[in-house]
């Protein structure tokens, strides 16, 4: 990009997240409302433990490893 014109467009923050709200198991197998396992649907990271940062990070590492073994 060595011959103008340029173009800017203004960046800003945007927050997407989601904290909490699913049931699960220790298995990290998200449950219905009817506490039913949903087949196949893991969860893992802040919408497993509400939690932001490092936690969440390691509660995915643990989830792959345990869905994975």
């Amino acid at each position: 990009m060595r011959v103008p014109p340029f173009y800017a467009s203004p960046a800003t923050w945007a927050v997407h997240i989601a904290i909490g709200g699913l049931k699960e198991d220790d298995a990290f197998a998200v449950r219905s409302k009817a506490g039913q396992v949903i087949p196949d649907l893991f969860a893992c990271g802040e919408v497993r433990s509400g939690i932001c940062g490092v936690g969440s990070i390691a509660d995915g590492i643990a989830a792959g490893r345990t869905i994975c073994a």
